[in-house]
């Protein structure tokens, strides 16, 4: 698992990201990564808890995620957890896991691979939930990073879409979200340092969800 960090992030329209570009110069950011695509299938339980913990802010709450990148990256699967502001994630490289796999079996198919690996190798209290794919989100990412370790990614061609079990992950159609999303990623002993740097920006940030965006997307709740 990986140390607490805080996060802040800002939806961006062109005009917003024309703003962002000077910031990231002003603060002598410089590329930390190359660009490239990120894929994620998030979970949910039947009674819809995640969707409701997030709606609601419920300080400690807790979300699934099989995350995958078009390079050599291993597929993994993430739980993301949030303590108010702060957040880590702990991640499950899965045995008979691969792309290949990611981008022929069914879904249904995918998810006896992962959950018969985490139950036989993980004791982790959250996996015993009844988990149930719902939500495919795709993207482009942008990585930066400053030299006091701040770090900044910027997400393009937003795309989500639905899943069926007995379906490929690719199967549903893809509906586009237009604005960017940038997101500030940082250690809490620099949230002062942080917090100085963006008075700078003209921008506010804003509290975002991509799993909620992308299920207010496809008509399962409702999020602005």
């Amino acid at each position: 698992m990986k140390q607490n960090r805080y996060e802040i992030k800002f939806v961006l329209n062109e005009l917003e990201f024309i703003e962002v570009k000077y910031f990231l110069k002003y603060i002598n950011s410089f590329k930390s990564y190359p660009q490239r695509n990120v894929s994620s299938l998030y979970y949910e339980t039947y009674d819809y808890s995640t969707v409701k913990d997030n709606i609601s802010g419920v300080s400690n709450r807790k979300k699934l995620r099989l995350r995958w990148y078009d390079d050599n990256t291993r597929p993994k699967v993430e739980i993301k957890n949030k303590f108010s502001r702060v957040g880590n994630k702990k991640t499950f490289l899965i045995d008979l896991l691969d792309k290949e796999a990611i981008n022929t079996l069914s879904v249904r198919g995918l998810n006896q691979i992962i959950f018969n690996h985490l139950k036989k190798n993980h004791n982790e209290t959250f996996l015993l939930n009844q988990f149930v794919p719902v939500l495919k989100v795709f993207y482009e990412r942008e990585y930066y990073e400053t030299n006091r370790g701040l770090r900044i990614t910027i997400d393009k061609n937003i795309n989500f879409s639905q899943v069926s079990p007995n379906q490929n992950i690719h199967f549903h159609k893809n509906i586009k979200f237009n604005k960017r999303v940038m997101e500030l990623k940082f250690p809490v002993d620099l949230k002062s340092h942080v917090n100085d740097l963006i008075r700078n920006l003209n921008v506010t940030p804003k509290r975002n969800s991509k799993f909620l965006l992308g299920m207010s997307k496809l008509g399962y709740v409702n999020y602005v």
